[in-house]
Formats: structure tokens, sequence, C-alpha cells
């Protein structure tokens, strides 16, 4: 029971901070014709966020809610980048 509590915690911390580094990409926001910004700094920041949770899993010791962490941000991130933007409004 642990374990899926713990991987379903590190699941949703990941998929937040993949949605905030989509919504913030810059080629999404130009097709989209948004105003462009500078997040050089945030994005490394995200990413850094977006990982987090492997080194706490393996710290805990639960190799198993690891590997379905990490499984399951795979998916998550190809499946965020396989929807393209829709022009005119943001998904």
């Amino acid at each position: 029971m642990m374990t899926l509590v713990l991987t379903v915690l590190a699941v949703l911390t990941s998929l937040t901070v993949l949605l905030l580094l989509r919504y913030n990409d810059p080629k999404r926001r130009r097709v989209l014709k948004r105003r462009h910004q500078r997040v050089k700094g945030r994005t490394v920041w995200l990413w850094s966020a977006a990982f987090i949770p492997g080194p706490i899993l393996i710290g805990v010791g639960d190799v198993s809610a690891f590997l379905c962490w990490f499984a399951s941000l795979t998916v998550i991130g190809w499946i965020l980048a396989w929807h393209a933007p829709s022009r005119g409004k943001d998904e």
C-alpha cells in the first residue's frame, strides 16, 4: 500500500511540473502567438523539480515505486509531447 501511495504522489508531482514546462515552452507559445517569456533559469529549476521524486524514492528504499514512477514519467512525457497545439487555443 505504501508503494502505491509513494508512486502516486511522485507521479502527480512530476506531472504538475511537466504540465508547467509544456505550457511555458517557447515553441508552443510561438505557435499559439503568445508573448515570449524569458524562462531559461526557471526551466532548469522545473526540470530539476520533475526528477526530484526519483532520488527520494530510492532514498526511502522503495525501488518498485521508483520503477513505476520512472516508467509513468516516460509515458506521460511522450503523451504530452505527442499532442500538437491547436492554433488559437491552448488545451
